[in-house]
């Protein structure tokens, strides 16, 4: 999603959005694929696969509107998570650790200035993120 607007601003369309497109690409995977029930198959397990989500509000500095992105093309943010840790309790709760890497792929004459960054789990997955820590590509680490 692109916008102009704050994150907080776009959070409730996002939330009633967001889950009824995620089902209606998995739909038309199904359907394109070939699967016989596409039309009933369960999705909600694909997303507790990995139920983490990011968010990021960037200010690009620098550098004229057509020419942000590297190479000539749009510029854009690829976020990433690694699974460093995982435990499953007795009572079935799990925990894990993840390594989430957010890369900027801008022009090089081009700075970016974060103004938000959000992380939190899946609408359908009951939890909490514990513990935050920012690391830079500097190694300055900070816990949020």
């Amino acid at each position: 999603m692109h916008s102009t607007k704050k994150l907080h601003d776009l959070r409730e369309l996002v939330s009633v959005y967001a889950p009824k497109t995620g089902e209606t690409l998995f739909r038309a995977i199904c359907y394109a694929s070939g699967f016989e029930k596409w039309e009933i198959m369960a999705h909600s397990a694909i997303l507790r696969e990995f139920p983490m989500r990011g968010e990021v509000q960037i200010l690009l500095i620098g550098g004229e509107p057509s020419s942000l992105g590297p190479n000539g093309k749009d510029p854009h943010f690829e976020l990433s998570h690694e699974l460093k840790d995982l435990k499953l309790t007795e009572d079935g709760s799990v925990t894990y650790t993840v390594a989430t890497s957010l890369k900027a792929c801008i022009n090089p004459n081009v700075q970016f200035r974060p103004r938000e960054t959000r992380l939190y789990g899946d609408s359908e997955i009951k939890g909490a993120i514990l513990s935050k820590t920012v690391r830079t590509a500097g190694g300055e680490e900070t816990s949020i």
